[in-house]
């Protein structure tokens, strides 16, 4: 009983493994990224695949080692599966890639995200650059795709990070309600507290 058990406890793992590998790729052969970057970008692909069925791929390499970028992707294209996001970057190369299946290039802003949400990121001398800030860069730019993606499907993902301008946006709404509320208030006030003084000097 405990063999099949176990059988059974191996099967359930291979098939979520699969799972895993359908729904998104991440390669990182060269420790770029830091393992919570890792984590985080998993998380948010899986969440993206279950809930829209959207493939990720993010490749994030030092070297392409001489290859030709075109011919290296034309070949990775091959391989992806529809819908799919894809984000590029290559250290040495100093190459930035975002790419997607033809039915998702409405739902994002490609040069958005590049200039607002990747560039920032990183230093802008060679020699500044480390993991951590690349980590940023790329995880910053992969979150801004999923998150424009989810909701132009009117869809929320609870493993993105909303953007500055939507907080922002947010927290100004919410101000503005509290001073017309407030506002509002004032003016019943002082309207009921005018009413009483008329009131008393009518029964004077």
């Amino acid at each position: 009983m405990k063999i099949l058990f176990n059988i059974f406890k191996a099967g359930v793992l291979l098939l979520a493994l699969n799972t895993l590998l359908l729904s998104s790729e991440l390669k990182n052969p060269h420790f770029i990224l830091i393992p919570k970057t890792e984590d985080a970008i998993i998380n948010i692909a899986n969440e993206l695949y279950s809930k829209l069925n959207i493939h990720t791929y993010v490749y994030v390499l030092k070297s392409l080692d001489g290859i030709e970028y075109e011919k290296y992707i034309d070949s990775e294209l091959k391989e992806f599966q529809n819908p799919y996001v894809f984000l590029f970057l290559s250290i040495d190369d100093k190459k930035i890639d975002i790419k997607s299946s033809s039915d998702l290039e409405e739902d994002f802003d490609k040069k958005g995200v590049y200039w607002d949400h990747i560039i920032p990121l990183l230093p802008a001398k060679e020699s500044e650059i480390t993991p951590q800030n690349v980590s940023a860069a790329v995880l910053n730019g992969y979150n801004e795709i999923a998150y424009q993606i989810a909701k132009s499907k009117n869809i929320e993902l609870n493993s993105v990070m909303k953007n500055d301008y939507e907080v922002f946006t947010t927290l100004l709404n919410w101000a503005a309600y509290l001073m017309v509320g407030s506002l509002i208030v004032l003016l019943f006030y002082s309207y009921k507290k005018g009413r009483n003084i008329e009131r008393s000097n009518v029964e004077k």
